[in-house]
């Protein structure tokens, strides 16, 4: 009884490294995108809290429809 335990224990920790590791590649792929959307999403909501007078063309580096959008 003990071991059925201990090998279910090993199975389900198998079971979780595969998931993370699945997990992680697949972040690893679309981590650009998703670092790039959350960057322009970040530094426009930073920039509207901050200065809301600012106008679009001076954070065209943002992504200016992302930043107009906030406006």
């Amino acid at each position: 009884m003990h071991c059925a335990l201990i090998s279910l224990g090993m199975s389900g920790m198998a079971i979780y490294v595969i998931a993370v590791l699945l997990i992680s590649y697949y972040l690893h792929l679309n981590n650009f995108n998703l670092l790039h959307e959350l960057s322009l999403s970040l530094s426009s909501s930073l920039s509207s809290l901050t200065n809301a007078n600012y106008s679009c063309g001076q954070h065209a580096q943002f992504g200016e429809k992302y930043h107009c959008q906030t406006l």
